[in-house]
């Protein structure tokens, strides 16, 4: 059995989110990680987490260098190409996959429509937050910020729901 430090927890995008520890801990994650690469390869549950994450590895690619939309925007880093990955990761298999964007300041932006002009959008950066925005009706809106420890916070998830009904 292996001890770890607290400060080995300090960044909640590490590869393992686990505080378990131990070979038995190490397995169970090692299983964990196995069935969700194979959600993602299964046609009725992974096509669009896959498409959604193409997606993002295409607009990082294109956006991985100043200036990359004509203008002064600023370069996508890796802390949020890798943040909003593991954000799509985290989605639940029964969502819709979001488009994806950059933004002029390096950020991701993962945006979800309905007719007739509700929208939902979350913004992802390099620190642990979450930026998002909604539009359900002309009347009804919603704006907050959330931290992201590589699970979706309620609020964001409900929000989705909210847009999809």
């Amino acid at each position: 059995m292996s001890a770890r430090s607290f400060s080995e927890f300090t960044s909640p995008f590490e590869t393992s989110s686990s505080f378990g520890l131990g070979d038995e801990a190490g397995r169970v994650e090692s299983v964990f990680f196995q069935l969700q690469e194979h959600a993602l390869v299964s046609v009725a549950l992974g096509t669009p987490k896959q498409a959604a994450l193409d997606s993002l590895y295409a607009a990082f690619s294109e956006g991985c260098s100043a200036g990359w939309d004509g203008y002064d925007a600023s370069a996508a880093s890796y802390e949020s190409y890798f943040r909003a990955k593991r954000f799509i990761e985290a989605l639940p298999a029964n969502f819709p996959a979001p488009e994806v964007a950059l933004d002029p300041d390096g950020e991701v932006s993962l945006e979800w429509y309905r007719p007739p002009g509700r929208v939902f959008t979350v913004s992802i950066g390099t620190n642990d937050e979450l930026t998002y925005a909604g539009k359900f009706s002309p009347s009804k809106k919603t704006h907050g910020t959330e931290p992201f420890t590589g699970e979706i916070p309620k609020v964001i998830l409900d929000n989705i729901r909210r847009l999809l009904v």
